[in-house]
């Protein structure tokens, strides 16, 4: 019994020509059917959003709440660009994959901030809160630098071709375009993993298609991009007819389709697969709000929420006409004596003055004021404003009981006081209606920049992405110096093998290296180290070595994890809490474990991990954590937690051996060279004891000299003290004896 089943529609017709525009149209067609509900929702949605009413309804007061929401929502999942984090898989001493991840992370850093990622990623948030969906679209676009072309006298071919020779690529770029939620289709599918082709509408002016398909495309026919009959009714008129050109990924068959929606002759344009993407598609699973396993067409957040957004506008509207009635107006006798001054009492609003009324008394006999005029009454007006108040408040909190939207998340707070407690529950449950939202956002951002360093590592050339991250300086810092690498080969006195070299069968084997036979301040018969490899030549091997890594698909997806970090603004405070606590806790758990490693080192491994899964959760970044993984590895050295899979015990002999001979050698060549040094610090003792002998005789000679100096000058000075002694002597006259017999 044959059965009959449908025909197979993922299957296009080959070629270009009207059968494959048809079967195009047709899968469009299904897409547009199904999703004309959701279409016609989002355009309510938007216009409501915008508060563009129709003329009847101009002078209407509504409670723009669906505004509130998005704007309050907005900054709660997505407030700043992402920081692109591309990390080796596995988080070990990989150079080649650390250096590729490096190099990786930069080119999509630097093509987020040129292609102005955080714009496009607000336009689709807007989509995502508004109409439930949201898109981006990643295209490669390179830059070409065109170079004069040979002159031949030949035909129009030979001309052609030799232009496309003189197109050199100059400079390449990654573009994020936001794409409109009504610009994007896809094949009608239950979940996203049955869709097979997505689509993305282009409106492209008529010379930009003659420039890219041909003459024909001035056949095809323009209209104006967007909703037309809110254009007309909100006087949108200054927009250029283009045409409508559906850019289709087909899945299936591994090509891209362009179709023109106004001309029916052929495709415009069928090409393959042009990126070589892993999924193909150059756009990451859309950005969905509430959607079912059933189908595709995604539920607008408004549309939970509208009976009670209504309900609102329409107590607005009444709280809005009864406060407009609520006036001091009434009736007066016009019969009266002073009814002219009751309208100026009223009406001028006179302040601290007195009124005449003319007949006082006839006036009073009627019972004043009070007789003459009777007020409209408000009490009722009152009352029935407060209830409608109240009824608005209720409604408001049922809105807001469906949403989530608490007091907390608007930064306010409604109703008595709180008490900390309360206020920091309350937080808590309203950031877990949010963080779905919040997670749902950071896979579309990751999936979108997955696939932009998806395209620089297959599609950018090697000397633009180096010339882009400027890695070839940070390269050759991460290298290993001298001390951490391996020892180099050795060359022995004349060339010989050096000492302790491994034997081979015909004897000593030779160095891997060339080196020089002699090296200065080396005494014969010691070992001579060959010389390093240059830094910058093994700087830009390793840095090759990444980039072939980055081509190569597998080792890539292997080696190479792609995640991005938080996309909400963090609060200042609470971080620089948790920073405060992390930094305290990691100080207690460093010396705690540190007694504990020294009695037990095999328990550092699982301490180490601990720590480091603690450290990667605060989001330290790259530096931080390489840093605290080089730690641990030393410490680890240190405390011989090597853990199984170490050397054999001949292995180990072996290498103590040659351990013993070179320190061996070490001390013999600073033993030669203490010798040498010790020799040259003598003789410069001696020589400055000889100097310094020098100039004590001369300072003794001196000495000397001053002292017979001196000794001359005494004897001089005793002679001038004789001297005029003597003459004193002679000078004074001898005194003669009175008549007593003395002298007088």
């Amino acid at each position: 019994m044959a059965t009959d089943f449908p025909s197979d529609e993922t299957r296009p017709p080959r070629g270009d020509g009207p059968e494959a525009v048809k079967f195009w149209r047709t899968q469009l067609g299904q897409y547009h059917a199904e999703f004309k509900p959701w279409t016609n929702r989002c355009t309510k949605i938007i216009r409501r959003y915008r508060d563009e009413r129709p003329e009847a309804t101009e002078n209407l007061v509504k409670f723009n709440v669906l505004w509130s929401n998005v704007e309050t929502l907005g900054p709660a999942i997505y407030s700043r660009p992402p920081q692109p984090i591309v990390e080796r898989r596995y988080l070990d001493q990989d150079l080649l994959a650390n250096v590729a991840s490096m190099t990786l992370e930069r080119g999509i850093e630097t093509q987020l901030d040129l292609g102005k990622f955080n714009e496009r990623m607000k336009g689709a948030r807007l989509d995502y809160l508004l109409c439930g969906r949201a898109q981006l679209w990643v295209r490669y676009e390179p830059e070409y630098a065109y170079s004069d072309p040979p002159v031949t006298d030949t035909g129009t071919e030979e001309e052609e071709a030799s232009e496309e020779q003189a197109q050199e690529v100059g400079w390449e770029k990654v573009c994020v375009d936001y794409v409109h939620w009504s610009d994007f289709a896809h094949s009608t599918a239950r979940v996203w993993e049955e869709v097979w082709w997505v689509a993305r509408r282009c409106w492209v002016s008529r010379q930009e298609g003659i420039k890219r398909w041909g003459s024909f495309f001035g056949t095809i026919g323009l209209q104006k991009p967007g909703d037309a009959d809110a254009d007309v009714t909100n006087g949108r008129k200054d927009r250029s007819p283009k045409a409508e050109v559906w850019e289709i990924w087909d899945k299936n068959a591994r090509q891209v389709i362009f179709m023109a929606a106004d001309y029916p002759d052929k495709l415009l344009e069928v090409a393959d697969d042009p990126l070589h993407l892993t999924g193909f598609w150059p756009c990451p699973e859309p950005l969905y709000a509430t959607t079912t396993n059933d189908t595709l067409v995604p539920v607008p957040d408004y549309a939970e929420y509208q009976d009670q957004a209504e309900e609102i506008d329409r107590l607005t509207a009444r709280i809005a006409k009864i406060t407009a009635a609520i006036k001091a107006v009434g009736l007066y006798d016009a019969a009266a004596d002073g009814s002219n001054q009751l309208s100026r009492l009223l009406q001028e609003g006179t302040d601290n003055m007195m009124l005449p009324v003319t007949g006082w008394a006839a006036f009073a006999e009627k019972g004043g004021l009070q007789g003459t005029v009777d007020f409209l009454p408000i009490k009722d007006l009152v009352a029935a404003l407060m209830s409608l108040y109240e009824a608005r408040a209720a409604a408001k909190a049922d809105l807001f009981e469906i949403t989530g939207m608490s007091d907390i998340i608007r930064g306010q707070s409604t109703g008595a006081a709180k008490t900390a407690t309360e206020q920091r529950i309350k937080g808590q449950f309203a950031s877990m209606r949010l963080e779905d939202r919040r997670k749902s956002v950071a896979r579309f951002v990751r999936d979108a920049i997955a696939i932009v360093g998806e395209i620089i590592a297959e599609q950018f050339s090697p000397e633009i992405l180096v010339e882009m991250t400027g890695m070839l300086p940070v390269v050759k810092k991460m290298l290993p110096t001298p001390q951490e690498q391996p020892p180099a080969p050795q060359m022995g006195h004349n060339g010989g093998p050096p000492m302790g070299a491994p034997m081979g069968p015909q004897g000593p084997m030779p160095p891997q290296l060339g080196g020089p036979q002699m090296m200065p301040g080396v005494p014969p018969g010691l070992p001579v180290p060959a010389p390093q490899p240059d830094p910058d030549m093994l700087a830009v091997e390793v840095l090759g070595k990444a980039l072939e890594l980055l081509r190569n698909d597998k080792m890539r997806t292997f080696r190479i994890d792609i995640e991005t970090d938080s996309t909400v603004e963090a609060d200042a405070a609470m971080q620089k809490e948790e920073v405060t606590e992390f930094m305290a806790g990691s100080s207690q758990f460093l010396n705690g474990i540190l007694p504990v490693v020294q009695l037990a080192p095999m328990l550092l491994k699982p301490f180490a991990e601990t720590f480091m899964a603690a450290t990667r959760r605060m989001r330290f970044g790259r530096q931080v954590e390489t840093a605290f993984e080089e730690a641990f590895e030393q410490l680890e050295e240190m405390t011989g937690a090597q853990g199984q899979g170490g050397p054999t015990p001949e292995e180990e002999a072996a290498q103590i051996k040659g351990q013993a001979e070179q320190v061996k050698a070490k001390a013999q060549v600073e033993s030669t060279m203490l010798k040498s040094a010790a020799e040259q610090q003598r003789m410069q003792m001696e020589a400055r004891m000889a100097e310094m002998q020098g100039q004590l005789d001369e300072m003794k000679m001196m000495l000397d000299a001053k002292k017979l100096q001196l000794e001359g000058e005494k004897i001089e000075m005793e002679g001038q003290v004789a001297r005029h002694k003597a003459l004193t002597a002679l000078t004074t006259p001898t005194p003669k004896p009175n008549g007593s017999g003395q002298r007088r």
